[in-house]
């Protein structure tokens, strides 16, 4: 399903399109697969990097350096 951003989010984000695809458990464990094996390590550093302000990126695909960096990100906000 092609989707774009709804919401109004600064410069750029009129630019913000994806695709959004259902897929099987299999296909699913194999986008999973192929994620890990991607050379690309977010660490917070990185990760602050990619939530700084942006326009029409390309898509990537990161392993976490640290295994708490998801936790620490959702603490952020709450």
């Amino acid at each position: 399903f092609r989707g774009s951003s709804a919401n109004i989010s600064g410069k750029g984000f009129a630019g913000m399109h994806f695709i959004a695809k259902a897929s099987s458990q299999k296909d699913f464990d194999q986008w999973v697969e192929s994620a890990r094996g991607s050379p690309n390590s977010l660490s917070l550093d990185d990760y602050i990097q990619l939530a700084a302000p942006s326009e029409n990126n390309s898509v990537e695909k990161y392993q976490l350096q640290k295994e708490n960096l998801f936790d620490w990100i959702l603490m952020k906000y709450m």
